[in-house]
């Protein structure tokens, strides 16, 4: 992987997000079981800390979605009604296909955004969400086409990603000309 080009291009999505009214958080790698629990996602699939400061630092993330989550509350009780949270970081997920070549497992940089809003708006927040993934792509100059997911991915990584959402609510995203895998947008599950 080419460094610099990734630095920069997390750099222009910082930008892209920023400019359209997103804060990015800088959230904790390690996370407790409760809160893998409770968007759906398996801790078996979660490297375990050992010698974990605290209870609540016991798993590395399998996703960036649970801790964006957990800031939403804390900023609708502060006052705010509506905005737009997002991470870029490394996240790790125990499965045959995560490991590399020499036996450790792949490190995959993701990107996690979560639109949330405490009063009714009209239509749908997937498509609150969308409004941002297509400014996003627009600005990046991508090509994306969004596909009805009807079910979890077959992969564990996607899997565990995808947990958190509401399949009938939801869409994997391809980008490009082949139609590579990208991602996930969709409105999270009610227990969420």
């Amino acid at each position: 992987v080419d460094m610099p080009a990734l630095d920069a291009l997390k750099n222009r999505v910082r930008e892209i997000l920023a400019r359209a009214g997103a804060n990015e958080l800088q959230t904790y790698s390690f996370v407790p079981a409760r809160l893998l629990a409770q968007v759906g996602q398996e801790k078996k699939h979660a490297f375990a800390i050992r010698n974990a400061l605290s209870p609540e630092l016991e798993h590395y993330r399998l996703s960036l979605t649970p801790n964006l989550l957990d800031k939403v509350h804390s900023n609708v009780k502060a006052g705010y009604k509506q905005f737009g949270l997002f991470e870029i970081n490394k996240i790790h997920i125990k499965s045959e296909e995560s490991l590399e070549c020499d036996g450790l497992p792949r490190e995959y940089q993701t990107i996690a955004f979560v639109f949330a809003s405490d009063s009714k708006l009209p239509g749908a927040p997937y498509f609150y969400a969308k409004k941002y993934m297509d400014y996003l792509l627009k600005e990046l100059n991508v090509s994306s086409q969004v596909y009805q997911a009807t079910e979890a991915p077959k992969f564990e990584v996607g899997r565990q990603v995808f947990a958190p959402f509401e399949p009938k609510r939801s869409a994997y995203v391809y980008v490009g000309e082949k139609g590579d895998f990208a991602g996930f947008i969709g409105e999270y599950r009610g227990a969420v």
